[in-house]
């Protein structure tokens, strides 16, 4: 064996002993996590997005907080760009549907310079409330491109399970 060979060898298994004494929590998408961040701090829109915006024909799904208040849910969805009258919201007892579109067209034609610009932004949410809820008591406020629908949770004390016979 020659001796460039058998120093490979060696710092192999020197290495291989380095890691067999570290104990390290495995993420197998760990991988793919980094990948996203960085995706989107150099596009902004990582490969879940690109996905998810081509599969609902450009319209963008909303970051949603959902906080338990004890007797009600406050639900808190990110819709920057739109006005309170494009929105539609429909709440049941078990889930939230958002959805806003906006269109603006911008032309400009001043001393042989014409400009014409167009853009749309668009939204579309379903979310699953983790309890039900009474949806006709639900209020919503649309105030700084956040939507914030404060719905009271079902009574589940009065609550009956009737006897079977």
């Amino acid at each position: 064996m020659s001796k460039k060979f058998e120093m490979v060898v060696q710092m192999k298994t020197d290495r291989n002993e380095k890691q067999k004494k570290e104990i390290v929590a495995y993420d197998p998408f760990g991988v793919l996590t980094d990948m996203n961040r960085a995706f989107n701090s150099f596009i902004g829109l990582g490969p879940k997005k690109m996905v998810s915006e081509f599969m609902n024909n450009g319209m963008r799904m909303p970051e949603a907080d959902i906080v338990d208040n004890g007797d009600s849910l406050t639900i808190k969805i990110d819709m920057p760009g739109v006005d309170k009258k494009d929105i539609k919201l429909k709440v049941t007892n078990t889930r939230i549907i958002v959805s806003a579109e906006k269109n603006q067209e911008k032309e400009q034609n001043d001393k042989g310079f014409y400009s014409r610009e167009r853009s749309s932004v668009g939204y579309y949410r379903a979310i699953e409330l983790p309890e039900p809820v009474i949806a006709a008591k639900s209020k919503a406020k649309y105030d700084n491109g956040t939507l914030t629908i404060i719905a009271d949770k079902k009574d589940r004390e009065n609550e009956v399970e009737p006897k079977i016979d």
